[in-house]
């Protein structure tokens, strides 16, 4: 990371960053480049515990309405912001799920809790899609609550639907709901 135009920060505890020479404009992710040229159609995207980000690009609609269906356990809602040949990937096991695979899944984690909320923590858009973090939070019949830190690439086709979700998430801490 350190190289032409860039030098250590910090060196200690939660300090250590690369960045730009002193003096010199600060832009955290390329989004960020457009605003920091001048690009005044750059909109503000909410960071993570910090000032709000800035990007040149939209967070898709379907990002909304994908996270409304999922904190309703609306398995139909859910499934109509997928693209029909979507794909569904999880880092757990590697496997790749059809639609069908993955609404199976809502379905049966639904049947299996009281309370289901995903709390974003961070949800900006990206190249072709948007990337969100989110703590799953599950509350089971039996009234035990449960939870499971995660993130999300989620890939947004032409037609504005999910064409492709990579989810990194330990599912460990939600076994107790499939017991």
């Amino acid at each position: 990371l350190v190289g032409e135009g860039f030098e250590p920060l910090g060196v200690s505890g939660y300090d250590d960053e690369v960045g730009p020479r002193r003096g010199e404009l600060r832009c955290e992710r390329p989004a960020d480049a457009a605003r920091c040229a001048g690009d005044e159609s750059a909109v503000p995207v909410r960071g993570h515990g910090r000032q709000p980000r800035l990007s040149a690009m939209a967070l898709p609609d379907v990002a909304h309405r994908f996270l409304d269906a999922l904190n309703a356990g609306d398995v139909e809602a859910a499934r109509a912001c997928y693209h029909p040949d979507a794909e569904v990937w999880h880092d757990f096991d590697g496997v790749t799920q059809t639609v069908d695979e993955n609404m199976h899944l809502m379905a049966v984690m639904g049947n299996r809790a009281s309370r289901r909320e995903y709390v974003i923590r961070r949800l900006e858009p990206i190249e072709g899609g948007y990337l969100q973090q989110h703590t799953l939070e599950i509350t089971t019949l039996a009234g035990r609550d449960l939870r499971a830190e995660a993130v999300a690439i989620v890939q947004v086709g032409a037609d504005g639907l999910i064409s492709r979700l990579d989810e990194w998430i330990n599912p460990a801490p939600l076994a107790p709901l499939f017991e």
